[in-house]
């Protein structure tokens, strides 16, 4: 039987990281999309000459890191750029996820990616979670421009299809206290005798 890796997605100020970390507190590991992305641009790393050999030097501070605004600016505004470079992140991504998750550990792991299903990863996962919230609520959360908010969201799949494509839904428009009585639900499944436990194979 192969480790169970749960995958946990959802549309921004969804809480899904939060969910995540909730979760993999229940005995699991939490791995984070986002910030495998951006440490694979670090100079030195996998995506980094890519990266600029794509896009310029310009997007580099003066310390020769890539500038994640400047590079968000350049391909934010152009589907064609922006589909360049998640050529160049996403199977990088799927990699070493897919290398993490082959290790056996008598747990469980907690793959947290807001691009799940856009980079593959829901192929390396037995179970997805959606995580949800009330558009009131994500307003009231994300606190960035309206205009960046609407920028971000076109590049994600929307709440509703990412929603329509997992094994279960998490709405995360109440407490704290609430999601992380979910997450230990969704743990419980996880326990000798539960749903997933028995889980063999990725979805």
């Amino acid at each position: 039987m192969s480790t169970p890796v749960i995958g946990v997605t959802g549309s921004i100020g969804s809480g899904k990281t939060t969910f995540s970390k909730f979760l993999a507190e229940q005995g699991g590991r939490h791995l984070d999309a986002d910030k495998m992305a951006h440490e694979l641009m670090l100079p030195g790393h996998d995506a980094y000459e890519a990266v600029l050999d794509e896009f310029g030097t310009y997007i580099t501070d003066e310390e020769g890191y890539i500038n994640p605004s400047l590079l968000a600016d350049e391909v934010f505004s152009d589907s064609k750029k922006l589909k360049r470079l998640e050529d160049i992140i996403h199977p990088l991504v799927f990699e070493k996820i897919k290398q993490i998750v082959s290790r056996p550990r008598e747990s469980f792991y907690v793959v947290d990616a807001p691009l799940l299903f856009e980079a593959g990863v829901d192929r390396l996962c037995h179970w997805i979670v959606c995580v949800t919230a009330s558009e009131e609520v994500v307003n009231r959360r994300v606190r960035i421009p309206e205009a960046e908010l609407d920028r971000r969201r076109r590049r994600q799949l929307s709440a509703e299809e990412k929603c329509e494509r997992a094994d279960e839904i998490v709405d995360n428009s109440g407490s704290l206290d609430h999601l992380q009585l979910k997450a230990e639900e969704v743990a419980h499944k996880l326990q000798p005798g539960g749903e997933l436990f028995e889980a063999a194979e990725p979805r």
